[in-house]
């Protein structure tokens, strides 16, 4: 699709459960709906007033859902067993909410995520996210399982995102890892990168939350559990200006550690259930 509408007259690309092997829109004001991408390229967007809904991308080769856009929602799609990240997203004033993603693996991808997101106004709400195993592959070779995973590159700063009411269920490694080898630089002063709040983690890995040279960071009100935590969250590598509050473990490890070069956290309300 390369034609654009208008937000007030956008092209709609509809339908009743047509299987196709994927679909590539480079336009803007485009909406997508109603259809099973299977086994191919999956649902690739870039533009602007884009709106991709009820849709299902099965096995994709490379991310189910793909969006560089701006002005753009991703809502009530189902994806599952994406060869990587099962919904990416890159741009700003982006709203993914209420999708389902399952069963992401590394075939020839390098990772095998729930969701990828990177840029400004990013708004990530209500999603579940579940059932992606490092398990089965050769010794080494076991992919970093993750929900929800940033990092810092050479493209701008991502900032002014909230997560928040999202279920990770049964994945391998971790809810949340934000990792930045040069700091996220260009972070506007007094402006959160991440604001992560009222989520439920129920992951395998050594924690829940990893922020990792990751700073200016909320992580408020989640629900953590896990049978091989050594602490909830975990703050590391210059991971500074970080808000950790009111956060529930399930279990008797720490809530939260820092090291020295991520202190001092403000931190209050945290508590163990047991």
């Amino acid at each position: 699709m390369t034609s654009s509408g208008t937000a007030a007259a956008p092209v709609r690309v509809l339908s009743d459960g047509a299987q196709v092997r994927g679909i590539d829109v480079r336009a803007g004001q485009v909406e997508v709906a109603g259809f099973t991408v299977r086994d191919g390229d999956g649902l690739q967007l870039r533009g602007a007033g884009l709106r991709a809904h009820h849709n299902n991308v099965l096995n994709a080769v490379g991310a189910g859902i793909d969006c560089e856009c701006s002005g753009s929602v991703i809502e009530s799609n189902v994806v599952h067993g994406t060869d990587g990240t099962g919904i990416r997203v890159e741009g700003d004033r982006i709203t993914v909410r209420r999708n389902t993603v399952s069963g992401s693996v590394r075939r020839e991808a390098s990772d095998a995520d729930g969701m990828r997101f990177f840029g400004t106004a990013i708004r990530i709400t209500e999603n579940t996210v579940r059932d992606i195993s490092d398990e089965g592959y050769p010794d080494g070779d076991a992919p970093h399982t993750d929900c929800f995973q940033t990092y810092d590159s050479d493209a701008p700063p991502t900032f002014d995102v909230v997560l928040s009411g999202n279920r990770c269920e049964r994945v391998g490694a971790q809810c949340l890892i934000a990792t930045g080898k040069y700091g996220n630089p260009g972070v506007p002063a007094g402006v959160r990168s991440i604001t992560f709040t009222g989520n439920y983690c129920a992951v395998g890995g050594s924690q829940a939350v990893n922020l990792d040279g990751y700073p200016h960071v909320v992580i408020r009100g989640n629900t953590i559990t896990g049978p091989n935590l050594y602490r909830g969250i975990y703050l590391s590598s210059g991971a500074t200006d970080a808000a950790v509050d009111d956060n529930v473990l399930i279990g008797e490890q720490p809530v939260y550690e820092a090291d020295e070069e991520s202190e001092p956290v403000a931190a209050v309300g945290n508590r163990n259930q047991r």
